[in-house]
């Protein structure tokens, strides 16, 4: 559905949606950058050609930050296509179907490559084509010069766009895609779309072939975002897979836990070494313009958005050279945001049709009274909150509690959510048992539903004996007679009566006793009440209360 920001294998999605897409893309190069193409770092470079320039300057490829990268990456072009068009969502292609040969949501035939979507598939022969239109008549390449790899200014043209689709290689099959979605964490995961593995990133490009194939130019041509969307709904399905909370963490997803070693969590820039066990480094790791695939790591920054690389990288992140400054985020704009793989914005993966965005949520656990008499029942709340600034959903579903020492919750050890504007709670009542006296921890799990990650929280309760809370009484007492609200004699009186209380329950004599005694401080403290030594509010501090006499009375029970 338009507008509800989850993106969608784009056979599925109506013509409208479609032409809306394109025409939003058309758009794109229409809008320009602030500055001069002439300015030391050119300005006026359209958003469309944007593109181009900040791959062309980091090229981050065959390292620990392809994903998270190409993820940025993706989410900042979908939000420019939002600028123009906010229904829009950035669909993807299926990389296992033949994208001249599809099949549209109303049962027919859908061909992604015509003048009026992404134009031009494969020449006669199966020789290179220009990507034609409705590219090439929007200025998105060739017109009269001069010319970007003339130039080399972001702000001109490249000559030509081309394309070769299925010559190179055949489509992936789906058991080499479910060999990725198999594997078993980031490390291997990260080698099987574009490393040794069956390196299926890598297939999709040399399948549409031309300049989507040459990792130079490949973000000439408009159809690489939905190759790029469907890299990162791969990676979001493998993230969201039951059973594996890691893979939403920040400081879990990079690890390798199925290899025995750290993996890439540490890694730095330009320094393979920071591999466990250290990698071989090679001469261009840690410089842009020696080749391809420098060594971005997971502690870089994300170039060019976090800014000049000479500003932006240091020794804790490790260091690349020759990273290309890109405006708007170095000088003269400088809008840069500092970022890196493990920013939660980049964790946390949109929401596709096959992998609906999961949000991360908080779990507050609360207990009222916090002191309670063994036997005495407390409420426990459990608040879910959704942690997503891009949702607004609220929680929903039930929530277990736990505590660490014997007791009892009532109606039952479980509630369901309830509540508005991303905030959800539910509560149970806690009666600690008898050998519970001490710090109880009051546990909640919520295991999230179809939009939130689940989470745990806990509080400690103090839990006491009568015993313990006349004792507490005692010490109240001696803060009145501090105050002078109570004279030596008065408070003397009331604490003998406690102190023979403790001693028959200690003893576990005679509890008539003690209660005998508890009444008569009772009738005591009631009477200094109406001869007005003490106010209503301070006899309520010594009487009432979830551990004040009464409550210990009834504890007993007298």
């Amino acid at each position: 559905m338009l507008g509800d920001g989850i993106r969608r294998n784009i056979a599925s999605v109506s013509k409208e949606e479609r032409d809306r897409l394109r025409d939003a893309i058309l758009a794109l190069q229409t809008r320009l950058f602030p500055g001069a193409k002439t300015d030391p770092i050119p300005g006026g470079v359209s958003y469309w050609f944007k593109q181009d320039e900040i791959h062309d300057g980091t090229h981050v490829h065959v390292c620990p930050a392809f994903l998270p990268w190409h993820r940025e990456l993706i989410n900042r072009f979908e939000a420019m296509l939002r600028e123009i068009d906010p229904d829009l969502s950035l669909h993807y292609w299926d990389w296992t179907t033949d994208p001249r040969a599809l099949t549209d949501s109303d049962g027919n035939p859908l061909d992604l490559f015509t003048s009026d979507f992404m134009g031009n598939a494969v020449g006669p022969g199966g020789t290179l084509i220009e990507i034609g239109d409705p590219w090439k008549t929007a200025g998105f390449y060739g017109g009269p010069g001069p010319y970007r790899d003339t130039t080399g200014n972001p702000a001109d043209p490249p000559e030509l766009v081309q394309r070769r689709v299925g010559v190179n290689v055949g489509l992936i099959s789906p058991a080499d895609q479910q060999t990725l979605l198999a594997s078993p964490d980031f490390v291997s995961f990260d080698d099987q779309m574009e490393g040794s593995g069956v390196d299926l990133h890598g297939r999709a490009h040399e399948y549409i072939g031309g300049a989507i194939g040459d990792p130079h130019t490949s973000f000439r041509d408009p159809f690489v975002f939905l190759l790029h969307s469907n890299v990162d709904r791969l990676f979001a399905m493998w993230q969201n897979e039951p059973g594996h909370p890691e893979r939403l963490d920040p400081a879990q997803l990079y690890k390798a836990q199925s290899t025995g070693h750290n993996g890439y969590e540490n890694t730095k820039g330009g320094d393979r070494t920071t591999i466990d066990p250290p990698g071989t480094p090679n001469p261009c790791d840690d410089d842009v313009q020696a080749c391809l695939q420098p060594w971005w790591g997971i502690l870089s920054p994300l170039e060019p958005w976090a800014g000049p690389g000479d500003t932006a990288q240091t020794a804790a992140t490790g260091i690349i050279k020759n990273v290309k400054s890109v405006r708007p985020w170095a000088s003269p704009d400088n809008q840069q945001i500092f970022k890196d793989s493990r920013d939660p914005s980049v964790v946390l993966p949109p929401s596709y049709d096959t992998a609906p965005r999961l949000s991360a949520t908080s779990l507050n656990v609360s207990c009222n009274p916090p002191s309670v008499l063994v036997g005495a029942q407390t409420a426990c709340t459990a608040t879910v909150s959704n942690l997503d600034p891009a949702s607004s959903q609220t929680p929903s579903g039930p929530v277990t509690f736990s505590s660490s020492r014997p007791g009892s919750f009532t109606p039952a050890p479980s509630g369901n959510l309830t509540g508005t504007g991303g905030s959800a709670s539910c509560s149970v009542q806690f009666a600690p048992s008898g050998s519970s006296a001490g710090a109880v921890l009051i546990t909640a799990t919520y295991n999230g539903d179809a939009n939130h990650l689940g989470s745990t929280g806990s509080s400690s309760l103090n839990v006491l004996t009568p015993a313990q809370a006349l004792q507490l009484v005692i010490n109240q007492i001696g803060d009145l007679q501090s105050n002078g609200v109570l004279n030596h004699g008065q408070a003397n009186s009331l604490v003998v009566k406690l102190d023979h209380a403790i001693d028959n329950l200690d003893a576990s004599r005679n509890k008539r006793t003690a209660c005998n005694q508890l009444s008569a401080l009772v009738h005591e403290v009631n009477a200094y009440v109406s001869s007005g030594i003490l106010t209503p509010a301070q006899a309520d501090t010594l009487l009432g209360g979830p551990t004040g006499v009464l409550a210990a009375m009834a504890a007993i029970p007298c």
